[in-house]
């Protein structure tokens, strides 16, 4: 969650009052936030993880991040029995349809190793949503929140979910193949049922 990041707090301090679009006030204001946080914060300033969390977790609170992941949550609600294709969302903005690939060259991350061949969701919020046997191939879901989600009876093939928030989630009967990778997440809450 974005809200546990030490950098978005110290957004508060800087000025930010909740109002702006948290994107946007980032955007204005990271070298002086940065700058601040060397100053008052040199245990996040020291740590890397802080910055590629929050910075993969902002780009979705901007305007375009936020229409996409409304769009997302709609798809994920409404489908059952399939393969999630992430290639097909687009959402219309500014007068032209982007779509994920689009959304990531837009708001780069860093490329690395765990991405190659992954539809970058790095960041994403998941909440309060139910998957409904649903199959998730290739994508790269570090720094995600998945929340209060019922994914019963799902496969997750080649997902790297490391760095993940999962609380409330419900993987009964789902399937995560063994490409997956998943480390130094906070779990709170897991419901796993093994499949025989």
């Amino acid at each position: 969650m974005i809200v546990e990041n030490p950098i978005y707090k110290e957004l508060f301090y800087m000025g930010y009052e909740g109002v702006e679009n948290t994107y946007d006030y980032w955007t204005k204001n990271k070298k002086e936030v940065l700058r601040q946080i060397t100053i008052n914060r040199p245990e996040v300033a020291n740590d890397s993880k802080y910055l590629e969390e929050f910075e993969a977790k902002v780009r979705w609170k901007s305007e375009l991040g936020l229409k996409l992941l409304f769009e997302i949550s709609l798809k994920l609600n409404r489908m059952k029995k399939t393969k999630v294709d992430f290639q097909t969302i687009v959402v219309k903005y500014n007068n032209e349809l982007i779509s994920l690939d689009e959304f990531n060259s837009i708001y780069p991350l860093p490329k690395d190793n765990e991405s190659k061949g992954r539809m970058d969701l790095r960041g994403i919020s998941l909440v309060r949503m139910k998957f409904d046997r649903l199959v998730f191939n290739d994508l790269d879901m570090r720094y995600s929140t998945i929340s209060n989600v019922n994914a019963i009876g799902c496969e997750f093939n080649n997902c790297c979910l490391k760095n993940a928030h999962l609380s409330r989630l419900d993987l009964s009967a789902s399937m995560l193949s063994g490409d997956c990778e998943i480390e130094k997440n906070k779990l709170s809450k897991l419901r796993v049922e093994v499949s025989k």
